[in-house]
């Protein structure tokens, strides 16, 4: 089968194959790392609204804690932040953060809603494809083109030089 192609397909499909394999290890390192970060990010900001309502309720005691912490969190859940009041600390998961209160009147746990990290990977995976689209369609045209211009053209020329000292004088 490759001996049917031309030099120009050949080289078209090996180079497509070497860009798209370094696209796809790319792709794949930059979801990891950026991935891992954005998590990290997204539990500390988590931490850090939990950390500022425990010392809200420690700088000014209220009467009903549980009450203020679920005013207080009905704020927040626009921004992708769940806060709820808790006896005991224990969390649901690892994207939740328990922040023990003041004078051991409970925890605030807080907890993100939005999975940022997971968007991220969404729109990396799209715009990997996409890139990894647009330099095929590129390879596609500029391959063949540079093979024929470089190499094809001007062993034609050569091709037809020697051709005509064959039938001829060898003075061309």
């Amino acid at each position: 089968m490759l001996h049917r192609l031309s030099l120009a397909q050949r080289m078209t499909l090996t180079t497509g194959a070497v860009v798209l394999a370094v696209l796809a290890s790319h792709a794949f390192i930059a979801e990891r790392t950026t991935s891992a970060q954005v998590a990290a990010w997204e539990r500390e900001q988590v931490a850090g609204v939990a950390h500022h309502i425990a010392e809200m309720v420690a700088a000014h005691p209220p009467d009903n804690v549980q009450q203020y912490i679920a005013d207080t969190a009905s704020g927040l859940q626009p921004f992708g932040i769940e806060v709820a009041y808790s006896r005991t600390g224990h969390v649901k998961d690892d994207r939740s953060v328990s922040v023990p209160l003041a004078g051991g009147l409970g925890f605030v746990t807080a907890r993100g809603t939005k999975d940022l990290a997971g968007t991220l990977k969404a729109r990396l995976r799209r715009s990997s494809v996409w890139l990894a689209l647009i330099l095929l369609v590129a390879l596609l045209g500029t391959v063949p083109g540079a093979v024929y211009w470089g190499v094809t053209r001007p062993l034609r020329r050569v091709k037809k030089q020697l051709l005509q000292m064959a039938r001829g004088p060898w003075r061309v």
